[in-house]
């Protein structure tokens, strides 16, 4: 499994891995990527269904709970990424 990851936009840093968290801004993991076999690779974000079982078998003593935020409250100058 390989990560390509990027600094601002900069050259791409690529790096064979066998696991990967993504942390958001407050330290939160969101993320998990991880190679448990050849070819075998499992991805899970924060509210599958797994994701916190998922983080505990990894040693990441970290609850996350997932709100749902509405749009239409959000200040007009922030920006909102949806998957």
């Amino acid at each position: 499994m390989r990560i390509e990851a990027h600094n601002a936009f900069g050259k791409p840093i690529k790096q064979e891995i066998t696991r990967v968290v993504v942390y958001d801004d407050l330290d939160n993991p969101i993320l998990v990527a991880m190679k448990y076999a050849q070819g075998m690779c499992y991805a899970g974000r924060v509210g599958d269904t797994e994701f916190q079982k998922v983080l505990a078998m990894l040693g990441i003593n970290k609850t996350v709970i997932v709100d749902n935020l509405d749009a239409k409250e959000c200040n007009e100058n922030a920006k909102i990424v949806l998957s």
